[in-house]
């Protein structure tokens, strides 16, 4: 099924959009669709060294500060995951080969800045990692930024909560 899917998008915009399956655990990427990733303190992180946040209102702060100082011009939908926070630009596509300018500006997690320079892609989990029953993958929390909403940007961003929602919405079912 995630692989119909993701096909489907693909016809619709085009190259720019990638699928990954790793040990059960399944992706997309998007070559010109920005995602900002930032992890807080936790056991279970990979390296400490990803965290650059003591909190998920940090990151929110940091996004609502960058708006404020460029008024009417982005909007960022924010989520919540399990190890910290996730969101995206809608008020524009970004080639990957800027993102991580982006990533370094507004303090995310530099692994995840270097691993999306590395691939040429923003990518992001879109089912629970494997073994965790009962986790969500990213819920939806705020709106930051009053700047306009380009509608591929969004159109894409809305494929991701659904594939988010629905592969949760199965883990927990089992």
């Amino acid at each position: 099924m995630f692989t119909n899917i993701v096909r489907l998008l693909k016809k619709l915009y085009g190259r720019n959009l990638y699928h990954r399956r790793d040990r059960g655990v399944k992706y997309v990427g998007f070559a010109d669709v920005l995602m900002l990733d930032w992890d807080i303190p936790a056991e279970g992180h990979v390296s400490q060294n990803c965290v650059t946040i003591t909190c998920r209102e940090e990151a929110l702060a940091v996004l609502e500060a960058f708006c404020a100082k460029y008024p009417g011009k982005f909007r960022f939908r924010v989520y919540e995951t399990p190890g910290g926070v996730r969101a995206f630009l809608l008020s524009g596509h970004v080639p990957a080969h800027h993102a991580a300018g982006w990533q370094r500006v507004l303090r995310c997690d530099p692994l995840y800045t270097e691993m999306c320079y590395l691939r040429g892609a923003c990518w992001c989990r879109v089912s629970p990692k494997v073994g965790r029953t009962g986790d969500y993958v990213a819920r939806p929390w705020k709106n930051v930024g009053t700047g306009p909403v380009n509608p591929s940007v969004c159109r894409l961003v809305n494929w991701h909560d659904k594939l988010c929602s629905r592969y949760s919405a199965l883990q927990s079912a089992l």
